[in-house]
């Protein structure tokens, strides 16, 4: 049970929550997508600027730690 609260604990402080997203030009000619983000348990928001495909990468390498998480909850669940 620790190692779920403390998987949990981790996954949380490393997400963001996007805030507004605008675009802006950068200089190599590709589109990037500035969103301003605040870190879990923080005020203090941020500028990210990342391409279409990075954004896609972090919300896949997201979606991987979440499904880790889960599956590792269930075999947590499963032993007891």
């Amino acid at each position: 049970m620790r190692l779920v609260i403390i998987l949990v604990a981790a996954i949380l402080s490393a997400c963001a929550t996007p805030a507004a997203t605008d675009v802006a030009a950068a200089p190599d000619g590709d589109d990037k997508i500035c969103k301003r983000v605040t870190a879990t348990g923080s005020n203090v928001t941020k500028r990210d600027c990342r391409t279409q495909e990075e954004w896609a990468a972090l919300d896949k390498q997201g979606q991987a730690g979440v499904s880790e998480f889960e599956r590792m909850r269930d075999e947590v669940a499963a032993g007891q």
